[in-house]
């Protein structure tokens, strides 16, 4: 879902994706996940004057 709203707001994946599994014990499992990404101004987006 991230990914997608992501790719919609204009960044794109360059490399590997990277994953780590965070253990706590009391509170169970996290699965994080990172990925080098450029950003482009999507073609909806304005400039605002400053």
């Amino acid at each position: 879902m991230a990914v997608k709203n992501a790719v919609k707001d204009g960044y794109q994946f360059d490399g590997p994706w990277m994953f780590r599994i965070i253990d706590v014990p009391d509170k169970g499992k996290c699965l994080e996940s990172f990925c080098a990404a450029t950003w482009i101004k999507p073609k909806r987006w304005h400039v605002a004057p400053g």
